[in-house]
């Protein structure tokens, strides 16, 4: 493999590294929102959202263990 092929490797996992941060750091935020309020509606929203955001995140992790 080439040194661009790594170089590009590794700007890969970095993207993608940097992409399950985000998906975490909104899991967090949206578990935290969960906490602060109440209401069917409003549970049942954050509820779907923390639901794509853990398979965004299942889907990411995937990629990156992908690239090794």
């Amino acid at each position: 493999m080439s040194t661009a092929d790594d170089a590009q490797k590794l700007a890969d996992r970095m993207a993608i590294d940097n992409r399950i941060a985000a998906v975490r750091e909104n899991i967090q935020q949206l578990t935290e929102q969960a906490a602060a309020y109440s209401g069917a509606g409003t549970e049942d929203l954050i509820a779907n959202r923390i639901a794509a955001q853990e398979e965004l995140l299942a889907k990411l992790q995937a990629e990156r263990a992908a690239l090794g």
